[in-house]
């Protein structure tokens, strides 16, 4: 407990040894707090990426204040910077794009199921008009005879946009500007097709729609295209869409 306290103390911690060594001294320490057995493959990989070296030098940047390293090697020991672990996870992602395009559909995932764990009843998915027509439904839930519509969308914050390069502010608002669009023409598809082959929203009398970000986005215009009313937007983060669907703001 003394040496955990000196530790704590000093903010860093000398392991005598390669990186070898290290690697499986975690793999044991992992293993025993986790009670299951990891990849080595995998923790190295992980190591390797918090692990100062020359070509992370080279992409250390004063605008990010990243990558920060944990562990730096020397002759005979590694350094564990631990003051370095919350710069890092801030930092993290820095450079790194969503190459797979799979962001949106994560994110559409983790919103719905953070609607279901506030007990609210959430419908998605394809839906078939009577006339043949489709649409996707990323996430709506109905309050009373009020159904809120919710066009999910996750687009990167790269560095540009953090130091507001305004070509990445406007290709993001032109994104935006897409996304809202698509919430509002299924607004106007429900509006004109209230049930369907495989939907019944006919006991809805309203259809409000928004779309949801990961992020606080800036909203650009005052008009109703952007705003549900005076203090709410139509561009979300999830916490204001959770508080959209609570009764004291309904």
């Amino acid at each position: 407990m003394s040496a955990f306290m000196q530790t704590l103390t000093r903010g860093y911690h000398v392991f005598v040894g390669s990186e070898d060594s290290l690697l499986e001294m975690l793999l044991d320490r992992i293993s025993l707090i986790f009670k299951k057995d990891f990849d080595k493959k995998e923790v190295q990989v992980v190591l390797k990426n918090i692990t100062l070296s020359d070509d992370v030098q080279k992409k250390i940047s004063p605008w990010s204040n990243g990558p920060r390293s944990v562990v730096i090697p020397a002759d005979g020991f590694c350094l564990v910077d631990l003051v370095s672990v919350p710069a890092l996870l801030r930092s993290i992602f820095t450079f790194m794009s969503d190459r797979l395009g799979t962001s949106g559909t994560v994110f559409e995932k983790l919103f719905k199921e953070a609607l279901e764990r506030r007990y609210f009843k959430v419908q998605s998915g394809k839906l078939v008009a009577h006339d043949g027509s489709e649409r996707e439904l990323d996430a709506a839930v109905q309050i009373d005879d009020r159904m809120y519509l919710f066009e999910c969308v996750s687009i990167e914050r790269p560095l540009d946009y953090e130091i507001g390069k305004p070509r990445t502010m406007a290709i993001r608002r032109e994104r935006l500007a897409g996304k809202l669009d698509q919430a509002k023409s299924l607004h106007a598809f429900l509006s004109k097709n209230p049930s369907g082959r495989n939907y019944d929203f006919s006991d809805s009398k309203e259809f409000v729609w928004a779309v949801v970000s990961p992020f606080v986005e800036w909203i650009w215009d005052t008009s109703s295209a952007l705003w549900l009313d005076q203090n709410t937007p139509r561009i979300l983060a999830p916490e204001e869409a959770f508080s959209l669907l609570r009764p004291e703001n309904r």
